[in-house]
């Protein structure tokens, strides 16, 4: 089973959930980076429907919701982030990050060359962060 403690510091002030929520994005935006077919495949099971995307619900989704969820809503409760309905901040957040690599080649076309270098996957796990909380998150 997933325990909350797998992601790092989830419990404790809110300047640790400052520090883990800064973390977590970084990480997760280099690794969306690093693997836009997770994104790509991810829409279009769900497009698709049907038995793998059941089967990568029950085996990686509802997992990761038992992690992320209990944290976002500790985060909201310290002020951290927005408050909003948890599901929504949580596929919003996924989103924030997932989408841009998933582009990069749409981006390419349109100009915006070396969209995926290592300092512009910073910069936007930065204006992530901005979105979620801009008083306090930002660098």
């Amino acid at each position: 089973p997933v325990r909350r403690s797998e992601h790092g510091g989830l419990s404790g002030g809110e300047l640790d959930l400052r520090s883990t929520l800064r973390n977590f994005v970084h990480r997760y935006t280099r690794y969306c980076a690093a693997h836009p077919e997770h994104a790509r495949m991810t829409i279009a099971e769900s497009i698709r429907g049907g038995e793998r995307l059941e089967w990568m619900v029950q085996e990686f989704v509802i997992k990761h919701h038992l992690v992320v969820v209990p944290w976002l809503e500790d985060m909201m409760r310290a002020g951290v982030i927005h408050q909003m309905p948890v599901h929504s901040m949580l596929y919003s957040l996924v989103g924030m990050v997932q989408v841009p690599p998933m582009l990069t080649k749409e981006a390419d076309l349109a100009g915006q060359k070396a969209m995926m270098t290592e300092d512009s996957v910073a910069r936007h796990a930065e204006s992530v962060l901005q979105f979620l909380q801009p008083e306090t998150l930002s660098a």
